[in-house]
């Protein structure tokens, strides 16, 4: 069991991202995307081992499986909304050349890589292993929206390089799964990402009241979605098949910044800009999580795959974080 399969553990998972994660960054170096995601992490591996009688009074009360997935959804559908709010669609239209440019250098080698890989992890489930697959060809929108706002970056001209990336590339994610799974559902977090684009600058509100919307979804939304991701690690899982390891290296493998095609070269940044956006670009988190959830639902995923690829995915949203945030602190 873990804390998100019950309503006494996404209680728990509420009080972490909302007391925890604050009192834990005064007192350390670490963002508090990192630390947020690390302590669902945390409390997936502690959960397991709680006494028989709490684990079946939290069974008692409502499963959350679905109940989970669909909050997550809504969680990760407003994290996208706020980060394409973060992207003028004027920045988009002037940038396109390099931009499709980066973003293919970031998407082709996945998805020349990871489908094939799964498909050899999990020979017997074709469709579940391309969903994983495809799924960790995305950007995560969260880790790079949340890293950029703390550190002060979300209005810079790479910044919004960043996110337009992550736009880009989830696009084509998308377009994928729809392909796949003939699942019309899977475009909303792509239309949220669009709305929240299309939507900046017209909203009507005075710039008080959207940086308090803004201010409040940063301490209630986004922690929720980071420790929620976290906590869907199942480690007893994990510990009884190895499946994720290979899986991991290669996903970190297709990200490694290759001088011709890293950000400083097809973006024109300097190696300093350039290396931040190539670390957070090697984050998976927020589609990958929702795409998922929408194979969970439609029964090609089996729990062991679930288990295998949450691990993945929270483990390369740990490491993209961490490296910017250290790529941060030696500017």
């Amino acid at each position: 069991m873990i804390p998100a399969d019950s309503t006494l553990g996404l209680a728990a998972l509420v009080l972490t991202a909302l007391v925890l994660s604050p009192s834990i960054a005064r007192r350390s170096a670490w963002p508090q995307p990192l630390i947020q995601l690390l302590l669902g992490m945390s409390l997936a591996a502690v959960w397991v081992v709680l006494p028989d009688s709490i684990g079946e009074y939290a069974l008692s009360l409502h499963p959350g499986d679905v109940w989970v997935g669909r909050l997550q959804t809504v969680l990760g559908s407003l994290v996208v909304f706020l980060a394409g709010r973060g992207l003028p669609f004027d920045h988009l239209r002037r940038r396109w050349r390099p931009l499709l440019g980066y973003s293919a250098a970031k998407f082709v080698p996945a998805m020349l890589l990871l489908p094939p890989l799964c498909v050899l992890l999990w020979p017997g489930s074709l469709m579940g292993a391309l969903v994983i697959g495809i799924a960790l060809c995305e950007i995560s929108v969260a880790v790079s929206w949340s890293m950029l706002s703390a550190h002060g970056r979300l209005e810079s001209e790479h910044g919004r390089d960043l996110l337009a990336t992550t736009f880009l590339v989830n696009s084509a994610v998308i377009v994928c799964v729809l392909l796949l799974l003939r699942e019309i559902s899977v475009l909303s977090a792509a239309a949220a990402f669009l709305v929240g684009i299309l939507s900046r600058g017209r909203t009507g509100l005075s710039e008080a009241a959207l940086s308090r919307w803004k201010s409040s979804a940063m301490s209630v939304v986004v922690p929720l979605f980071f420790v929620l991701a976290g906590a869907r690690v199942e480690w007893s899982a994990i510990l009884q098949s190895l499946v994720w390891i290979p899986l991991l290296g290669a996903a970190l493998l297709v990200r490694i910044p290759i001088r011709r095609f890293s950000a400083s070269s097809l973006l024109g940044c300097d190696a300093s800009e350039g290396g931040y956006c190539d670390v957070l670009s090697a984050g998976r988190l927020t589609f990958a999580v929702l795409i998922l959830g929408l194979g969970l639902s439609d029964g090609v995923l089996t729990a062991e795959m679930m288990s295998a690829a949450m691990v993945v995915i929270a483990s390369l949203a740990a490491i993209s974080a961490f490296r910017a945030h250290r790529s941060q602190l030696s500017r």
